[in-house]
């Protein structure tokens, strides 16, 4: 038996998680912009925000998805009840 709330608090943990990668990447990115900006050589430094960017978008359909399927899920739980 699967206790139906520990369903959404699940998926509420996973996106939690992944909102914390964002942040992250989200940090990073902006670091390497600012060395990119900081009148080092650019032959010494040229960051590549590209990865940053798709893996934030990324992260977004991912926690978009999630958030998704949680509002299915209490949809369906509601469902029941009225049945």
């Amino acid at each position: 038996m699967i206790n139906e709330d520990s369903i959404a608090l699940s998926i509420d943990e996973m996106i939690e998680s992944w909102q914390k990668q964002r942040e992250l990447h989200i940090e990073i990115k902006m670091y390497k912009q600012s060395l990119d900006a900081s009148g080092i050589p650019e032959a010494t430094l040229k960051f590549d925000s590209q990865f940053h960017d798709n893996y934030i978008k990324f992260i977004d359909d991912v926690t978009n998805s999630l958030s998704e399927l949680k509002a299915k899920f209490i949809e369906m739980q509601k469902q029941k009840l009225t049945e």
